[in-house]
């Protein structure tokens, strides 16, 4: 029997039209006025970490519609009702939950039309409602929308190039744009959920896409594209060699030690990449780009150190349960070399998020920015236990910490915000409780504490950065509430394995 609350949401939706005609009215007729800035607010903000839709074509699609009022492709108005959802966060607009409530029951009345559509508006109308799902504690809604949407994806050929039914020159570009996006989307979830790709190894043709044709000088620097292509890739090779270990085939030191393994071939791969990367993509050049190209580039660093860390891990989660054994076991030198590799991929994503930040550009609202956080701390503190473990609180014990600390406090400011999404509200929750249980593994010296903390305090306010996101001055709670039964932190591939005394704060209900 369902909850009350299933209930008044299935009467409310049955009272929504699934016509596009009637849904186009009530849309221009209820909310006409704040829909142009929330559609230029996803552009500003969010079209450039997830780079679904193509701005031009859109947005003479959209003054057709405004004109009108009328279109016959659901798929095209799903996917502008999912803007308006995920941009009324981050838009300098308040938006009263009854409206994103109504405009959800729009969506889910137009997906069951969607989903008889094949195309490329079908994929992102999918992928734009899977997001929204994926921030709002619906994970596993999110999975099964992506992996409809990567079952289109094959049915039209995205994954191959001599598929040559798109049509002329912007189209095809615009088929690889969203596959590579949709590749992307989808292997996070596969590295966060540790669960088996809908693509797997399946080796994809479709080349790297043209940016001048599809028209990205606005939003990145010249072959961005190109490189963070080769790091969804390598995190498809990561994640492949992960479950390949989690069945036996290599574990342990054999796993770095032997040149051929997957994982060591993939850290040397993770190793070419950053060597060979331009130098205008660079991370030691970030102060002088542009801040439109900023972003950007400071993610690409974020994608690489991610997979850095998720190869490197099952190393530093050895060296931590050899080191919490009464007899210490000497950790193998392949093994502590790369656990090392681990912390230092660790510490680095962690610098980034607080570098997003002090150049106002932390998306904590739509985007990976609090996972890359989460994933980020977790690795911390288990490089503070091993440390603890072996010499005390010892120099490099007290610079994971203070990291660590910096993140908390990162975190706690996006938690003042009433807009933060139900995932990234426990995600942003989860590293405040890390750092809260690592504190109690010993005292820190006052003079270290005072100066973390100081440089933790450091907030850019409002800039007239994008990404300076309002509160909303109605003060509300967040629509979704916290429910950490989605978020089974303590199964995650970053803690599998670990005793369960490590990890009291984590896996608590």
């Amino acid at each position: 029997m369902g909850s009350g609350r299933d209930l008044r949401e299935s009467r409310e939706l049955s009272n929504v039209p699934s016509d596009c005609i009637s849904l186009s009215y009530l849309l221009r007729h209820s909310d006409g006025a704040i829909l142009d800035p929330l559609v230029d607010a996803f552009f500003d903000i969010i079209h450039s970490d997830f780079p679904v839709l193509h701005e031009g074509s859109f947005r003479e699609s959209y003054e057709i519609w405004s004109a009108t009022v009328s279109t016959t492709d659901p798929a095209w108005l799903c996917a502008l009702v999912c803007v308006l959802i995920l941009s009324h966060r981050v838009a300098p607009i308040t938006v009263s939950n009854e409206t994103e409530r109504r405009w959800w029951r729009y969506v889910q009345a137009l997906l069951p039309a969607v989903l008889f559509t094949t195309n490329l508006s079908t994929i992102q109308a999918l992928m734009l409602s899977a997001l929204h799902l994926h921030n709002t504690n619906h994970r596993d809604a999110c999975w099964n929308l992506t992996g409809t949407a990567i079952r289109v994806a094959f049915a039209i050929g995205l994954h191959r190039d001599d598929v040559k039914h798109l049509q002329g020159p912007l189209r095809r570009e615009l088929g690889k744009q969203l596959w590579w996006t949709l590749y992307a989307f989808e292997l996070m979830q596969v590295s966060s959920y540790d669960r088996p790709s809908a693509i797997g190894d399946m080796v994809t043709s479709t080349s790297h896409l043209n940016e001048r044709i599809i028209g990205f000088a606005g939003h990145y620097p010249q072959d961005f594209m190109k490189w963070s292509q080769q790091l969804v890739l390598l995190l498809a090779s990561t994640c492949k060699a992960l479950n390949q270990a989690g069945t036996g085939i290599l574990s342990g030191e054999d796993a770095y030690r032997r040149p051929l393994s997957p994982e060591a071939g993939i850290l040397c791969d993770l190793g070419r990449w950053k060597e060979n990367l331009p130098l205008h993509l660079r991370l030691k050049v970030t102060d002088s780009l542009a801040p439109s190209s900023r972003r950007p580039v400071l993610l690409l660093h974020a994608q690489y150190n991610y997979v850095v860390v998720l190869i490197a891990k099952p190393a530093l989660l050895r060296r931590a349960t050899s080191s919490s054994k009464v007899v210490k076991v000497q950790l193998p030198q392949s093994l502590y070399t790369v656990s090392e590799t681990c912390v230092e991929s660790a510490r680095a994503l962690g610098s980034i998020m607080l570098k997003l930040e002090a150049y106002d550009q932390f998306n904590a609202l739509t985007w990976w920015d609090i996972f890359y956080t989460l994933i980020s701390s977790m690795a911390l503190v288990l490089d503070i236990f091993c440390r603890v473990n072996q010499h005390g609180r010892s120099r490099d014990s007290l610079g994971s910490q203070a990291l660590l600390r910096e993140l908390a406090g990162l975190m706690s400011r996006q938690l003042q915000n009433p807009r933060l999404p139900g995932t990234m509200r426990t995600w942003a929750a989860v590293v405040v409780e890390l750092n809260s249980m690592t504190e109690r593994l010993g005292s820190m010296p006052q003079s270290t504490i005072a100066s973390s903390e100081a440089s933790g305090d450091r907030h850019v306010l409002d800039t007239g950065s994008p990404y300076s996101f309002p509160i909303n001055p109605t003060g509300n709670s967040p629509i979704e509430p916290i429910t950490s039964n989605d978020f089974n932190l303590a199964c995650s591939p970053m803690i599998a394995g670990m005793d369960n005394k490590v990890w009291p704060t984590v896996s608590r209900k």
